[in-house]
């Protein structure tokens, strides 16, 4: 929390208390520019999510997947009920590899922050731009557990 608020001061904004009926009821015409807001549209998420089960795909969708700057259903499976890329691979690896070159050619530089996460989990956006809004995105970085493959770190 030390390195966004530092990186929030370092761009000359500020914070102040704002009534929720002007937030509810404001004019456009009015200078009100939330955090969250601006964290938005400054600090941008791509939230690829695996798609198992299709209800679970269309929570996500009409919740907390509204917050991501994009977001996009993957499966190996033909699910109609909701836009699902679907992709055959051979493997969990090559899965992965497909949707990084689909984002990649999608996407290109427009890519700042990628959240992969299966369709079984609940994300608050918001929370991950916190947490990386201070990083710079043209730099490598892995955010997660530590994973062991083949007796390497």
């Amino acid at each position: 929390l030390i390195l966004y608020n530092d990186w929030f001061s370092h761009r000359n904004l500020k914070r102040q208390p704002i009534d929720y009926d002007i937030i509810s009821y404001r004019n456009e015409k009015e200078n009100v520019i939330l955090e969250s807001s601006y964290l938005h549209n400054t600090v941008h998420i791509h939230c690829v999510i695996f798609v198992k089960k299709a209800k679970n795909a269309i929570a996500i969708r009409d919740t907390w997947g509204r917050h991501c700057n994009n977001l996009v259903l993957f499966s190996t499976e033909n699910i109609t009920e909701v836009s699902v890329i679907q992709l055959k691979a051979k493997s969990s690896w090559q899965y992965l590899c497909d949707i990084i070159r689909y984002l990649w050619r999608s996407y290109g530089t427009d890519l700042h922050w990628v959240l992969f996460t299966p369709d079984d989990v609940y994300v608050v956006p918001e929370n991950l731009r916190h947490y990386v809004a201070y990083l710079d995105y043209n730099k490598t970085h892995y955010l997660g557990d530590d994973v062991t493959f083949w007796g390497q770190l």
